[in-house]
């Protein structure tokens, strides 16, 4: 009883939305289909709200790219015409500037790359968090969700084998009769579908790591609001007023990865239960072949069975 107890508790912590509730959905088809409706709609969601992240560091960007081409320009001035304030050197305060912007483009274009480059490996495979994102294809064909479950569990059982075998070992024969019965797994394998979820977790976790340092970075060399406005002055007319200056500085201040860390939270176990719902389909037609096996040899006999 005190093993059994001991598996309640683990089957808690498995997860509270991919594997507690997910096994219902085995015997539920009703809240299958709701379940797979809503990672439909966050996927939208978390889709969206990606494509407004990189177009946020895209618009960044290009207004840094100009003010960038315009302080080269302006170290070759004079700036005997220029009244600058608090007596400012305009020399030092360009190369200044100059050394900010190059290292702000550096940290912005690090942040892009982390989100939208396919840097996210697993079982050998290289996905972006898109194609994590993309459930266009429920074969898995190409980079996507269905693929990257897949991944996951073969990558998950490679490095979880001997553990999981061990694990079982020390389960008594009605405890591994409840977890069959529970989930539909053998014992082993319900061990590894849980540990698919540390595997993309460590993945999503490095992405959202560099991603936030490149984010930080790139607040740390921002211009300021007073260097903004000198920076106004050498590009009189190139339409760099309060206003916008006020809207720049609050599209970086914008940047973060708190949503980015709620996206990985809840896909890890999106891909933890539909790496479940394959293994549990998989187990389903192997049962399902024993049994006609079985059934050809009792009526067949050895000698006719084919």
């Amino acid at each position: 009883m005190k093993k059994l107890w001991i598996i309640a508790v683990f089957t808690a912590l498995v997860s509270p939305l991919a594997f507690s509730q997910g096994a219902m959905a085995v015997h539920d088809p009703a809240w299958d289909t709701s379940f797979i409706a809503q990672m439909l709609n966050s996927f939208q969601q978390y889709h969206q709200m990606i494509q407004h992240y990189q177009a946020t560091i895209q618009q960044i960007q290009q207004d840094y790219e100009r003010f960038q081409f315009a302080i080269k320009q302006a170290q070759t001035w004079k700036f005997n015409n220029i009244d600058w304030e608090g007596g400012i050197d305009p020399t030092n305060s360009l190369v200044q500037m100059g050394s900010q912007v190059n290292s702000l483009l550096g940290s912005l274009a690090r942040a892009k790359e982390a989100v939208a480059g396919q840097n996210i490996s697993i079982n050998g495979q290289s996905y972006s968090l898109m194609d994590l994102l993309d459930v266009a294809d429920i074969n898995g064909n190409g980079k996507n969700f269905f693929s990257a479950a897949k991944d996951s569990y073969g990558e998950t059982k490679s490095a979880f084998r001997k553990s999981a075998e061990g694990w079982k070992k020390g389960l008594t024969p009605l405890e591994r009769s409840y977890i069959y019965s529970r989930y539909g797994l053998d014992a082993a394998d319900y061990f590894i579908v849980d540990k698919t979820k540390s595997v993309v977790n460590d993945r999503l976790t490095k992405v959202i790591a560099e991603t936030d340092t490149s984010i930080r970075e790139a607040k740390e060399k921002k211009l300021s609001d007073l260097q903004l406005a000198y920076l106004n002055k050498i590009m009189e007319g190139e339409n760099l007023n309060p206003v916008q200056i006020g809207q720049l500085q609050a599209a970086i201040a914008s940047l973060s990865v708190s949503q980015l860390q709620d996206m990985s939270g809840v896909l890890k176990d999106y891909i933890a239960y539909q790496t479940y719902k394959d293994r549990r389909t998989d187990a389903e037609k192997e049962a399902a072949a024993a049994a006609e096996t079985s059934w050809k040899f009792e009526h067949n006999g050895a000698d006719n069975f084919d």
